[in-house]
């Protein structure tokens, strides 16, 4: 009774350690990276995608050098006038282009001088309080310029980041087939490091599912509020510094699981290049023929499940003829 309890027990343990060796041969491997990259495509995919025009506010195209060459000197509303022509600003006049008079004058002067600006009737002296102020809008208005434009950037990035990393793994997935049929074979070296990309590729597809719809409420308010940015400056930098943070950690997360995909693919590169340059002429040969039977019969495969149309019109006058 103990020999054949032995001998169970002996049975039980090969196959459990046959088990375990088949999870870290070439095949197994090949199976759990394309199921890994498969993920990833699908988490970057099913983000939402944050265009230019929902981040941009129209006004500031092109903006930021009449900005930048406001001096002490110039007229600021003026400034101010030039960059943004809509909303709470729309009121402003242009009056250096205009020929209206004002409906009611003074007995000593018009409103409005020859260098267009309005000319106190009741006040002595209103320079300070009124370039203080100009100059806080002002300064709202560019952070709010900077930060648009910053996540307008950070944006581009993730985007291409996105179409590299597709690139990346439709090679990556080239190469998966050529571990699982044999092309490429590993050292347990090269193995276990392959494994621990694969580990860390699984890892970036839970990091960037977590990414998933954290723009959304950001993106919202934006949509709300841009078309009156002049009265609406302060929320708006708040919801696009909010924004940046998020579209920074989506970059983040992209260029690890970029530099995670790269590395795999390097290796099983020149694993699969070394096998090649090492293969005789005629090993060559019998794959590159190989190669070609298999393209001819799946040919021959497509002419039957497809076959060409006869034209019934010509058929028919030869029957008749």
């Amino acid at each position: 009774m103990k020999k054949f309890l032995c001998s169970i027990l002996a049975i039980f343990m090969i196959f459990a350690l046959v088990g375990c060796g088949n999870a870290n041969t070439e095949a197994a491997l090949a199976k759990r990276l394309s199921k890994n990259t498969t993920n990833l495509l699908t988490a970057i995919t099913s983000l939402e995608q944050i265009t230019t025009n929902d981040i941009t506010i129209p006004e500031f195209i092109n903006g930021q050098n009449s900005i930048q060459n406001v001096t002490q000197n110039s007229n600021k509303v003026s400034k101010i006038k030039q960059l943004f022509k809509r909303n709470d600003l729309a009121n402003i006049k242009n009056i250096d282009n205009t020929n209206l008079e004002p409906k009611f004058m003074t007995n000593t002067s018009y409103y409005y001088n020859n260098s267009s600006i309005y000319q106190p009737k009741y006040v002595s002296n209103t320079t300070n309080s009124t370039n203080s102020y100009l100059d806080v809008f002002k300064s709202k208005i560019e952070s709010l310029y900077n930060v648009c434009s910053d996540c307008n950037y950070v944006n581009s990035e993730c985007n291409s980041y996105q179409e590299e990393l597709k690139t990346a793994i439709s090679e990556c997935k080239s190469l998966c087939t050529k571990l699982g049929n044999g092309e490429i074979t590993l050292s347990e070296e090269q193995l276990k490091q392959c494994n621990t990309y694969s580990e860390q590729i699984n890892s970036c597809v839970n990091q960037i599912k977590n990414c998933k719809g954290d723009c959304n409420s950001y993106l919202q308010v934006l949509r709300a509020l841009k078309g009156n940015f002049g009265s609406n400056s302060t929320i708006l930098s708040t919801n696009y510094l909010n924004l940046l943070g998020c579209l920074e950690n989506r970059l983040s997360c992209y260029n690890q699981a970029l530099e995670c995909v790269n590395n795999c693919n390097n290796l099983l590169k020149s694993c699969y290049n070394e096998i090649q340059n090492n293969k005789t002429p005629y090993q060559l040969e019998q794959e590159q023929t190989q190669i070609n039977n298999v393209n001819k019969n799946n040919l021959n495969k497509n002419q039957i499940a497809n076959p060409p149309i006869v034209n019934n019109t010509n058929q028919n006058s030869y029957n008749n003829g």
